[in-house]
């Protein structure tokens, strides 16, 4: 039709739509052979009919079919959706702000913490790298969700993962226990939980204990 070509189409689903009957092509209906014989003879032997049909069939899809008028429609049906359930939009976009506030502020904290511990991971990577180098272990251990997160650095670690030409290095992660139970001792004797720690290091290993309080953060201990 947008070619100026006269369809005869089926009168079932979207079709019904686009073809305007008798004046764009023809509909006939589903299953009906000789009718879409006579339809299409008809067409063929009628050559003014093909040229009203063909201008019609222009006419149509510039007024209903364009690109720009289908999203027009589009849009204009979502809008009605959207303005007929209020109350969804207005959480949806509640939910929102929170989710880009809680964003932006992670953004901020990781900006401020750039001068605070960019020189303790330096010296972590290096204290670190010297006990490797000496064919020694680190052992890792940590209070709460930090306790999870002693046990990711551990098999970072000993894992190569994509790194396929380094050797696994030798690394303990201390809490075996579980996360929440460590969480009870930080709560109420992390400094004595500690001391134990480092108590039972070896004199020849680094031991790394992480807190998620600010003055502990990455607290390094060496014996």
């Amino acid at each position: 039709m947008a070619c100026g070509t006269p369809v005869i189409g089926s009168n079932v689903g979207g079709i019904k739509y686009t073809v305007e009957d008798g004046k764009t092509g023809f509909l006939v209906p589903p299953n009906d052979p000789d009718n879409l014989a006579s339809r299409i003879f008809q067409l063929l032997g009628d050559t003014s009919l093909q040229k009203k049909m063909s201008s019609n069939a222009i006419r149509r899809v510039n007024a209903l079919f364009t690109w720009n008028k289908v999203a027009e429609m589009m849009s204009s049906l979502y809008e009605r959706i959207l303005m007929l359930n209020t109350d969804f939009r207005d959480d949806e976009e509640q939910s929102i702000l929170l989710i880009e506030k809680a964003f932006d502020q992670a953004t901020e904290t990781i900006q401020k913490t750039q001068a605070l511990l960019s020189i303790p991971i330096l010296k972590a990577a290096s204290m670190a790298t010297s006990v490797l180098r000496k064919n020694k272990k680190i052992l890792i251990c940590g209070n709460g969700g930090s306790a999870a997160e002693s046990q990711h650095l551990a098999a970072e670690l000993i894992g190569r993962f994509e790194i396929t030409e380094r050797p696994a290095l030798p690394a303990i992660s201390l809490t075996t226990d579980s996360a929440t139970i460590t969480a009870w001792v930080m709560m109420s004797a992390s400094r004595k939980f500690l001391r134990g720690r480092l108590k039972h290091s070896a004199s020849q290993e680094t031991f790394f204990s992480a807190s998620v309080q600010v003055d502990n953060l990455l607290m390094l201990s060496a014996r």
